[in-house]
């Protein structure tokens, strides 16, 4: 159609574009964070492991600020063992904090991983501190054989 295209229209052929690989969500506002839609961990998961087989990941991965070190998720995890080993891209609101990207773990395996926390109560550093505890806990663990 000609014309403008509207937020509907591009929520509609995204959605429509990720539904045809398997992965479902429902936008509403742009971020994935609104009460009003919903994107559950492992579509996020989904979809960085339908960029994984494209051919496109060590592009996306490179794109991502290092856990640790830079970017919006500079003060997670700092000082601790996974620091510097995963790449992730942090989103937040009011109430919600999320975090997904790639961890290698210390002895060699990419791990794909999406946290989303909603209504949380506690302050936005305790809840950062249980996340980098969370992924010090994956980098740590050894592979399952």
């Amino acid at each position: 159609s000609e014309g403008p295209v509207t937020w509907a229209d591009a929520s509609e052929a995204v959605m429509n574009f990720w539904k045809k690989r398997g992965v479902e969500f429902d936008i509403k506002d742009g971020s994935g964070l609104s009460p009003m839609g919903s994107v559950s961990a492992r579509s996020v998961v989904s979809v960085m492991q339908s960029i994984r087989k494209s051919g496109s990941w060590a592009a996306y991965k490179e794109s991502l600020p290092i856990v640790g070190e830079s970017g919006t998720v500079s003060i997670l995890g700092t000082g601790t063992p996974m620091a510097g080993h995963a790449r992730a891209k942090s989103g937040s609101m009011s109430g919600v904090m999320a975090y997904a990207g790639a961890l290698t773990t210390a002895d060699g395996r990419e791990v794909l991983f999406c946290i989303l926390i909603n209504h949380y109560r506690e302050k936005p550093y305790a809840v950062r501190a249980k996340v980098s505890e969370w992924l010090n806990s994956m980098y740590k663990s050894p592979t399952k054989k």
